[in-house]
């Protein structure tokens, strides 16, 4: 996480320097229905009823060539998953 959840400013640590927010430990856990797009987010004990407003997922791919043969080949590959949360 980059931004407090409350305010909006850039962390660096685990406070806020603008509203003291704290997040010990950045411990974020989110829970959501398996039938609609809202839950619950925790973020260091304080919990927030959202709902899910975009899903982005990107691969990235740590090397992708040919081989001797001409083989494509692909090596240990990952998605990065990116959540916009609306909060109710």
């Amino acid at each position: 996480m980059t931004n407090c959840i409350n305010c909006g400013a850039p962390l660096s640590g685990h406070k806020c320097a603008y509203c003291g927010t704290e997040y010990a430990g950045n411990q974020i856990v989110a829970n959501f229905n398996r039938n609609d797009c809202t839950g619950t987010l925790n973020i260091g004990g304080n919990e927030y009823r959202v709902y899910l407003g975009r899903m982005e997922a990107e691969s990235l791919f740590v090397d992708v060539g040919r081989d001797l043969l001409g083989n494509l080949y692909q090596d240990k590959g990952r998605i990065i998953h990116t959540f916009t949360l609306i909060e109710i």
